[in-house]
């Protein structure tokens, strides 16, 4: 784990946004672990979650989102035993 920020993870972005039906997570493994990466809809609700293990150095997720409505959403990624990280993405068709 990074000492001085105590993070699995550092430098989440995610692409393409705006995004039709896949979006990808992208960030820097500070260690290996282990994460869950939620999908809040408007109203606040849970509409995907994915678990996935973090490698050492560059990571990449991919989010499928086929049968989800347009709009506005929150990715919380929160690593095994660090702070959540929160990206926002619109769903455009």
């Amino acid at each position: 784990m990074d000492v001085l920020h105590g993070q699995l993870i550092a430098e989440p972005v995610i692409s393409p946004n705006p995004t039709q039906d896949l979006a990808t997570i992208r960030f820097e493994g500070k260690a290996e672990g282990a994460l869950l990466i939620e999908l809040f809809d408007g109203t606040g609700r849970v509409r995907q979650q994915l678990r996935a293990n973090v490698n050492l150095g560059w990571n990449s997720l991919e989010l499928p989102l086929a049968g989800l409505a347009e709009g506005h959403y929150l990715v919380r990624i929160q690593p095994e035993g660090g702070a959540p990280e929160h990206l926002r993405l619109a769903i455009a068709r």
